[in-house]
């Protein structure tokens, strides 16, 4: 098995001595699945920042003049992404203090408290949901490759339901989108060429509301041949990913040969 070494700043994944790039799952993921859901709800929250303002002009909050006109049109073009970030570092909060329970360490009442109440309630419901399963974690954020097609990735968790082997996918959105069930397979996939003897049993996704600590949404993938027809697809989206990195490639070398005057490649094999 290969060295993997992760960067965390970089968010990027390098294998064996020569620490080869790997993209990530997510990554690949992100740049082939089109979500225009994504759009329809960063131009809901841009509306209605903006509806907001309107109505503290119209209570006379605040006065609209040209200044603060544009200073609203900017801070609603942004108002998704702070939405998005926010989100994004309750996620990543969660996560670690979910491994760390994974791994044995103890968070008493004090330090539960200080926690945001929507992380409180994640990992509560975390708690909850591993109680009624009786899920038994062996490995935490656990980082997988596959050496075959190149890509890595972490998985939240593998463990134990029932004395067989899951897979199981933590997230903190407000719905399970049916592009996870690529991103698991993706993990499955790696995993089970790392190890062939370790047969994986069933695939989890499990959402935890931030608003209820008992409110969980758990679905589950136990036919395995559904999770390779499943790896099958997030294959072809590899595929795609490095056609899409070779354009880009491609074009960097076409704007510099233009600068120094040289034959252009039109090529879009």
């Amino acid at each position: 098995m290969e060295k993997i070494f992760f960067d965390p700043k970089k968010h990027k994944y390098y294998v064996g001595e020569e620490k080869e790039e790997y993209p990530s799952v997510t990554t690949i993921l992100n740049k082939v699945i089109a979500k225009p859901y994504l759009m329809y709800w960063a131009v809901k929250e841009a509306v209605s920042y903006i509806g907001e303002n309107l109505d503290r002009v119209i209570n006379k909050e605040i006065i609209l003049n040209s200044e603060n006109a544009v200073k609203i049109l900017n801070e609603a073009k942004k108002t998704h992404e702070k939405i998005r970030d926010e989100a994004g570092e309750i996620g990543k909060e969660t996560h670690s203090i979910i491994e760390k329970i994974n791994n044995h360490e103890v968070l008493d009442e004090k330090q539960m408290e200080k926690l945001d109440e929507r992380i409180r309630n994640s990992v509560n419901a975390y708690l909850f949901w591993k109680k009624q399963v009786g899920f038994e974690p062996e490995k935490s954020e656990f980082i997988c490759y596959s050496k075959k097609h190149k890509f890595a990735g972490k998985i939240d968790c593998v463990g134990k339901i029932n004395n067989e082997l899951v897979i199981v996918d933590f997230k903190t959105t407000n719905a399970i989108y049916p592009e996870y069930w690529l991103q698991v397979a993706g993990y499955y996939g790696a995993f089970s060429e790392m190890f062939p003897d370790e047969k994986i049993k069933g695939c989890y996704i499990v959402r935890f509301g931030k608003e209820d600590g008992e409110e969980f949404e758990a679905k589950n993938i136990e036919d395995m041949v559904l999770m390779e027809e499943n790896f099958k697809v997030f294959l072809s989206a590899v595929d795609l990913w490095e056609w899409q990195t070779k354009q880009k490639e491609k074009e960097k070398e076409n704007k510099r040969k233009r600068k120094k005057g040289g034959e252009i490649k039109n090529d879009r094999k």
